[in-house]
């Protein structure tokens, strides 16, 4: 199993590099033989397998398949949820990730709660998690003003300068 383990590893790593490259078929075929090597040793709710499920869900993503990105997500954020707890930075990227997804689906409602899920466990742990945070407000920012919500916008940002001159 350790070797087994390194070949889940070294897939992963490699898939991202097939990823950055735009060769989505070479990087998925190695994103999903990590993620079956995962799944096999350690089961659904495991943090690597929930890792995995987050890389598959990104190209996913990246390639414009939002069904199957949104259920590579869901699965990632339900173990990272069960595992490690709703305030975990982890768990908060799953949240940011979906979010994203869920806009690119036009399915604003259920963005909106997944970024305001993953900006509140983000705030509870800025120390670690400063740059991700940022990053997530930029993008619930754009959202807001691309959906004409200025004043939401604004009141965001503001929150999030209020928070990390605190952190």
């Amino acid at each position: 199993p350790p070797a087994l383990l390194d070949v889940a590893d070294l897939s992963n790593n490699l898939a991202f590099i097939y990823e950055a490259e735009d060769n989505f078929d070479q990087a998925e075929t190695l994103f999903l033989k990590a993620l079956r090597i995962s799944h096999e040793e350690f089961g659904q709710d495991h943090e690597q397998t929930a890792s995995f499920c987050n890389n598959v869900g990104g190209l996913y993503f990246k390639a414009d398949y939002a069904e199957q990105a949104r259920e590579m997500h869901m699965m990632a954020l339900e173990s990272r949820t069960k595992l490690l707890g709703e305030q975990h930075l982890d768990t908060a990227q799953s949240h940011a990730n979906l979010a994203l997804v869920y806009v690119k689906s036009d399915e604003i409602n259920s963005a909106k709660r997944h970024f305001d899920s993953a900006l509140k466990a983000y705030e509870g742990n800025l120390a670690e998690g400063a740059a991700d945070y940022e990053i997530t407000v930029a993008n619930y920012s754009d959202v807001l003003k691309s959906l004409g919500e200025e004043k939401g916008a604004q009141d965001l940002e503001k929150r999030a300068a209020d928070q990390l001159a605190k952190a």
